[in-house]
């Protein structure tokens, strides 16, 4: 396995939203279409917690993991030491949405993956404010002011995306959507494959 160093505050994102229901999905949707040796891409703020996780479930896999924090905010995407239409599966969970320009970044997904590739998104899907902020108050383990002052402040980071939005967002990066699953209620996952040339 190849890692970049994670970025440090990405723990969170690995431990509390992927979870059994992540890996059902994954297990399910995205098993049967693997060869027996695929080469997997993580692309995200912790590499190596996820691709530890899916070395266990792909246990003949390569797997690449890469920190893209930087690229996040710069409109650009990471040109990645890999061959074009090399890797089977592209993973990027709860990371797609802190781009300020998701296209760079799904067209150096869309250069790396095979013809038969899969794209794995899963991602904030947006709710109403009144649910987030339940949602976030329940799971808070801090005094009740500072958690709903802080879940009002991410709130439009992590509603940034309608299920709507992330549909087109796919199809005008020219990828066609499989399947789309809400695994929770604050997450969906996408699995789409490359069209276009």
């Amino acid at each position: 396995m190849v890692t970049d160093p994670p970025c440090p505050h990405a723990l969170d994102t690995a431990t509390e939203h992927v979870d059994d229901a992540y890996w059902d999905g994954v297990a399910t949707h995205v098993a049967p279409r693997m060869p027996p040796r695929p080469v997997i891409v993580e692309l995200g703020c912790a590499p190596a917690l996820m691709s530890h996780a899916f070395q266990q479930h792909f246990p003949q896999a390569t797997l690449y993991a890469y920190d893209i924090t930087e690229a996040l905010h710069t409109g650009t995407a990471p040109s990645l030491p890999l061959a074009t239409g090399t890797v089977h599966l592209i993973s990027m969970a709860s990371v797609l949405h802190r781009c300020d320009d998701p296209f760079p970044m799904l067209a150096e997904v869309h250069r790396l993956l095979a013809p038969t590739g899969l794209f794995l998104l899963y991602d904030w899907a947006r709710r109403p404010l009144q649910d987030y902020l339940l949602g976030s108050l329940t799971q808070a383990d801090a005094e009740p002011q500072t958690s709903r002052h802080r879940a009002v402040c991410t709130f439009p980071v992590h509603n940034k995306y309608t299920t709507a939005d992330w549909q087109w967002l796919l199809h005008e990066a020219e990828f066609a959507l499989l399947r789309g699953v809400q695994l929770r209620p604050t997450h969906r996952m996408f699995l789409a494959i490359p069209t276009g040339s």
